[in-house]
């Protein structure tokens, strides 16, 4: 007799027809409910080989009745003390074959419903390897998905809308996932707060429609660069400004920000091998402001190329110091080449302050101090 797990159907298992008596083994050793199956083998080699098999039994089992990044240990005792979802093997009168039946506790998740959550992040991107996940680095998306999947008793994998670099900010950054519906959308933000070390937090979290992605649905980002203009340097803003100590020519600045507005081939302000085969990008807005002895670089178009930001700001500062000359900038705008272009401003002057979607804007609502006005949504709202 033959023994597999249920799903939307019965499926026949093809494995060892001695399955049964060793799995009947594993499930008696952890206190799930019994099933039909033959005695227990008798010889030495038998009980060796069926050892064998409940240690890979349980790895298929525990896979999917536990919480994840349990050890095997705990898995066990989880399973032992009804902590997870129960599963028993019953036989299948039509086929011979078994089937896996499964129970849903309170605290397990299950495989009908699912949700789609949007949440709205804010992170300070000082001491993360950026937001993308890298294996054995510290990332805002595996800080994340490490919490999300504590919260969702799954795991989760999330969808981002800017993927920004290392030391890279963020009050506006937009993500999504999948998930089981059972989770209270009222408390998802206050749970995820609850866990987050204190350099990310969650500002608002929605259900969103069944689809829906925080990268390929937005229609537009918005980032803001900030430079500390003076010749003494500030203890208290060198996480969260750039230190430009050069004198700038502010209308020099503007004047070249009014020549890269529109939709152009964007290859020479992009950082690596482009992401997709168009390097042709349409940048709606680049203001460039004063406030003081702060400089700010806003952007508004409907997506960057790999630390393009950070490049015409680079290449601007460069023209406002006059290094580069502003004559020069559609020459570099036309030849396509990296080499041409100013240096990339270091990531901790840059912020993605929003992603705006055709029925929301993740703009925080009221502007934030060091971004200016700008960052807020009552300004945004204007576009």
């Amino acid at each position: 007799m033959c023994w597999t797990e249920e799903r939307d159907e019965v499926l026949p298992f093809t494995g060892t027809p001695d399955f049964s008596h060793r799995a009947k083994s594993l499930l008696d050793d952890f206190s799930l409910p019994p099933f039909q199956a033959s005695a227990k083998s008798s010889t030495a080699r038998e009980c060796s080989a069926s050892c064998r098999m409940r240690r890979r039994y349980a790895a298929h089992v525990l896979r999917y009745a536990s919480p994840l990044g349990s050890s095997p240990t705990t898995r066990i005792k989880a399973l032992s003390k009804g902590r997870t979802s129960s599963r028993r093997l019953v036989q299948h009168p039509a086929s011979n074959a078994g089937i896996l039946e499964h129970e849903v506790r309170g605290d397990a998740a299950s495989d009908i419903g699912r949700a789609v959550y949007r949440v709205v992040v804010e992170y300070d991107g000082t001491d993360f390897a950026g937001m993308q996940f890298l294996p054995g680095m510290r990332t805002v998306s595996g800080e994340i998905e490490r919490v999300l999947s504590r919260l969702f008793a799954e795991p989760i994998k999330i969808s981002v809308a800017g993927r920004t670099d290392a030391g890279v900010h963020a009050i506006g950054q937009v993500i999504s996932f999948s998930a089981h519906d059972r989770f209270p959308i009222e408390r998802l933000a206050i749970a995820l707060n609850s866990n987050l070390p204190a350099d990310v937090s969650a500002r608002d979290a929605a259900r969103a429609e069944p689809r829906f992605s925080a990268r390929f649905h937005a229609i537009e980002r918005r980032y803001t660069y900030v430079a500390l203009n003076r010749r003494a340097p500030s203890a208290v803003l060198r996480r969260f400004a750039h230190h430009e100590y050069r004198s700038v020519d502010l209308e020099r600045m503007r004047r070249a920000a009014l020549t890269l507005i529109g939709e152009h081939e964007f290859r020479s302000f992009c950082g690596g091998p482009p992401e997709t085969d168009s390097t042709i990008r349409t940048l709606h807005e680049l203001i460039v402001e004063r406030e003081g002895d702060l400089l700010r670089f806003h952007f508004r178009g409907s997506g960057f190329l790999r630390r393009m930001v950070r490049i015409i700001t680079g290449t601007l500062l460069e023209i406002g110091v006059g290094k580069i000359p502003l004559a020069d900038l559609t020459g570099i705008l036309a030849a396509r080449d990296r080499r041409l272009a100013g240096p990339t401003a270091p990531p901790e002057g840059l912020y993605l302050t929003g992603v705006r979607y055709p029925d929301f804007d993740s703009a925080p609502l009221e502007p934030h101090g060091l971004l200016g006005p700008r960052s807020g949504r009552s300004s945004s709202d204007r576009f």
